[in-house]
Formats: structure tokens, sequence, C-alpha cells
């Protein structure tokens, strides 16, 4: 059984049993609780056969036949309260100290694991291997980037996987999938709060039709004005790599863009590699940019827990 803690999309479970199938077995998969992050994402989760439950110690959530414990970035970078606290983590080395799983996986963006916390200023990503190690659990990290494997943007992540001390055979697992060197013009990275964001292009000394905004909504605030044929063009290489990734094709010209001028959910699905209309059940359409914004890639995670499993004896 596995438990996805602040769960938005419901990727990361699934991405993690793609890649370690074989030494988790089948069975862990079958049953999947989560704790929604909110209710749009309860809506998505229990579409696609998620157990949801309002919090982790919940009695519907069955923690003595936990396998496998999931989080976000969003459950574990909460703000500290003091020089030891990384907010959610006391509460989730609580249950692991409790109820012992064999894994625990932690996903977050790197902007959000190099942010210190905390009167010391302790990395979020120290942190949780610190609090870890007080539960004897021994913690690997990667930092796994999108384009490295065949996406249009970078999304800068860092993955861990961690298993109980007492089966630990960890070695030290160096570097990761990364393609900071990229040489295409990339898509902005999406983020959660695309969807509120205004669709106004910034022209502070730059002109229009560059494209060098860092912010999607910006970007594509140009193809809102009629040219995403030019959006097309200037991402061409990269949209064509990204296709191949997806698996199937998107037309940009076309269908980006809803009859209102304003993005589609849809794109963002493409762009993070989700089957079409995964976030369909969140309902309106700045509920769904969020989840896809705040989700995981499920081929820079699978990359991510295939780097880190060749340095690691995953418990049976």
């Amino acid at each position: 059984m596995i438990l996805d803690l602040c769960a938005g999309s419901g990727m990361l479970p699934l991405a993690l049993a793609e890649a370690l199938p074989s030494e988790l077995g089948d069975e862990v998969f079958s049953v999947r609780y989560a704790v929604p992050r909110d209710r749009a994402a309860q809506r998505v989760l229990e579409a696609h056969e998620y157990r949801c439950a309002p919090a982790w110690d919940h009695p519907t959530i069955p923690l003595d036949g936990v396998d496998v414990v999931c989080a976000s970035g969003a459950f574990l970078s909460q703000p500290a309260t003091g020089p030891a606290d990384c907010g959610a983590v006391e509460p989730l080395a609580a249950l692991l100290a409790v109820h012992r799983p064999r894994i625990v996986v932690w996903a977050i963006p790197e902007s959000v694991a190099t942010r210190g916390m905390g009167l010391e200023g302790r990395l979020v990503a120290d942190e949780f291997q610190r609090v870890m190690a007080t539960v004897s659990y021994d913690v690997r990290w990667c930092r796994a980037d999108a384009v490295a494997v065949g996406a249009c943007h970078r999304r800068h992540w860092r993955f861990a996987l961690g298993v109980r001390a007492e089966e630990s055979r960890f070695a030290y697992a160096p570097g990761g999938p990364q393609g900071c060197r990229s040489k295409l013009k990339l898509v902005a990275t999406p983020r959660p709060n695309d969807g509120q964001r205004s669709a106004a292009p910034r022209r502070r000394g730059r002109r229009a039709g560059q494209f060098r905004d860092t912010a999607l909504p910006v970007q594509l605030a140009h193809a809102a004005k009629g040219d995403q044929g030019l959006f097309a063009t200037i991402f061409r290489a990269a949209l064509a790599r990204h296709t191949k990734l997806v698996g199937r094709p998107f037309d940009v010209v076309s269908d980006m863009l809803d009859r209102g001028r304003e993005i589609r959910p849809e794109f963002y699905e493409w762009l993070m590699d989700w089957p079409q209309d995964w976030t369909a059940p969140a309902g309106d359409r700045a509920a769904r940019i969020r989840i896809c914004g705040g989700g995981v890639a499920p081929d820079q995670a699978v990359a991510a827990f295939e780097h880190l499993a060749k340095f690691v004896k995953v418990p049976r």
C-alpha cells in the first residue's frame, strides 16, 4: 500500500511504480491512499482511484499496512517555527517512527529545496535529511531536470529516496539526469500560480515577440494577441522534442488557447506529459493549472528514481 501526502495529481506514486516495479512488487501500488492538498485535488485523485482522507492519521488509513510514503514539497516546506523545525517534517517523522514503512519518497522544486528555514537558516533539503536520520531512515538525493529527459522546459526538481537504516545498502548517489546546458530555446516551466497571473506581457526594455520572460503566461500572452504561430516558430525544436517524449502531438497554433484567448489546461497537461483531461475533475481552469504547475513530470521522476535505485538495495 502506498500513501501520498499533500497530493495534487497523484503522479508521484505512479512514477515510483514505473521506476521500481520489480523491487517493490505490484501489490504495493494496487491500493493507493492520499491526503489531498485541497478539494480540487481530491476530486482529481478520487477520479483516478485514490482513497482520500483529510489527514495521514485519519482512521480510514491503515498505517500499519503502508509500504511507501510519498510527499511533495508542498507538504514538507511549510514555514518553520523554530531552529529545529521543518514544518510538516516533524509529524511525518512521528509517522515513520511508529509505523516504519519500507520507503520514503520526496519530490520538491530546487528553489524550495535550497531555501533557508528556521532561525539557523538550514536548507529545507538538509533539514529533511537530518530529521529522517533521527528516526533511522537513510536518505539520498539527486536533482533531475525535465529537459534532460526530453521536455521542452527545464523544471529543476530534487528527488529523495529513503529506506530504513537497518536495511540500507546506500552508496553515494552523485549527479542525476540534468540538462542545464541545453542549447534549445525552452518554454518557461509551468508553475502553480500561472492560472492567476495577468495575461499582459511585460515590456520593460524588451520588444514584443522576443519571448525572453521567465513566466509561461507572459510568453503565452503574445500568443493571446494572435501570435501563436510566432510562439510555435520560436520554440519549434523544443516542442518537437517534447512531442516525441509525450507520444501525442499538440497543435500549439490552434489548440493552445480557448475561445476567450486564455491558456487551456490541456496545454499544461501536455507540457507535464500527463494523460489528456487528467485534471478535468478539478473543475475550473485555474484549479487545473494549479495542479499541473505543482505536480510531478512522470518521466523526470522516473529518471530520478531509476538513478537513485542504482545506489540502493530497495527492501522487499
